[in-house]
């Protein structure tokens, strides 16, 4: 009779134990099924959170072209500023008088007058505005004088210094 009492409470802990664990899966059975909206929920949730991605990622490479662009803009307004640099000095170099002198004496071959290749005018009594007549109105008695043709280089070397 003990044995069979302990047979009847074996299975009577059994089929407890085995009713608990039936009941325990079908729990974990009823908590693990996802319902298609909660599905749907993840899937939209995933997408997003890609698409989120994406658009960083792409600013990033938004900004690093950006970048880019404004490095090379740098460096190339650095340069041209080297350039007006090297053309203001060489603006210089060429508004100086000894480097047009030296430029002019060396490439041209000028010289400096001589003694002898100086004109000097003597005007006389005639007054300064009797220069300034126009070139058209001279009579045909100035046109064979001396006087006439030293009117001429003085009224075009004046002409020169204005």
């Amino acid at each position: 009779m003990v044995v069979a009492q302990r047979k009847f409470q074996y299975e009577e802990v059994q089929t407890k134990e085995f009713l608990q664990k039936e009941k325990k899966t079908i729990e974990m059975n009823k908590k693990s099924k996802v319902k298609a909206s909660q599905k749907l929920q993840i899937i939209v949730s995933i997408a997003v959170l890609v698409g989120l991605c994406i658009g960083m990622i792409f600013g990033y490479v938004q900004l690093t072209e950006t970048k880019y662009r404004i490095y090379y803009l740098d460096k190339e307004a650095r340069e041209l500023s080297a350039q007006i640099e090297n053309l203001k000095i060489e603006l210089e170099s060429v508004k100086k008088t000894d480097i047009i002198e030296r430029q002019a004496k060396e490439m041209l071959g000028m010289q400096y007058p001589q003694k002898d290749q100086t004109v000097y005018l003597d005007m006389g009594d005639q007054p300064i505005t009797a220069l300034k007549e126009p070139a058209g109105q001279t009579t045909k008695t100035e046109k064979g004088n001396l006087l006439f043709l030293l009117k001429g280089i003085f009224v075009k070397m004046y002409a020169l210094l204005d």
